[in-house]
């Protein structure tokens, strides 16, 4: 005994395949048998005919066979532990993260660069050389002023 739902999927089938004899002669008996079928088939048709003339293509290159890989690795991914799964998720996102931070490291760089005009240890330190010789001085004089 064929069910509404195995009748309702060979109905679509035929739209798209070519269905063995056995299975239109299933389908021709569904259709004879039940008035619901035939208001599907009739849609199905209205719906067919409304996108025949209609050229429609994914926006994304190669959007169907992306998304299709997708699909399979969730598939095979159903029996990864927490863990396996928790790892896969960072591999994943491992290169772009590194690739955010490497360029906000050479856009950094390169304002230092404009702004300080070389790329001297004492700029990527954020340290002035002006600085440690006044400290030094001031330190000097310092000691200069004890009396031992």
């Amino acid at each position: 005994m064929i069910t509404n739902n195995q009748s309702y999927q060979l109905l679509v089938r035929s739209f798209d395949d070519e269905l063995s004899a056995e299975e239109q002669r299933i389908l021709q008996a569904a259709l004879k048998n039940s008035a619901e079928l035939r208001q599907q088939k009739k849609e199905l048709e209205e719906t067919a005919l409304l996108f025949k003339d209609t050229n429609i293509a994914p926006s994304i290159p190669f959007f169907t066979g992306k998304v299709m890989t997708k699909i399979e690795d969730l598939e095979a991914r159903k029996g990864y532990s927490f863990i396996e799964e928790f790892a896969l998720s960072l591999s994943n996102i491992f290169p772009k993260v590194a690739l955010s931070s490497l360029s906000l490291v050479v856009l950094l760089t390169a304002g230092l660069y404009l702004t300080e005009g070389n790329l001297s240890a004492n700029t990527l330190l954020g340290t002035s050389s002006d600085i440690s010789s006044e400290l030094l001085v001031s330190d000097y004089d310092y000691l200069n002023d004890i009396n031992f």
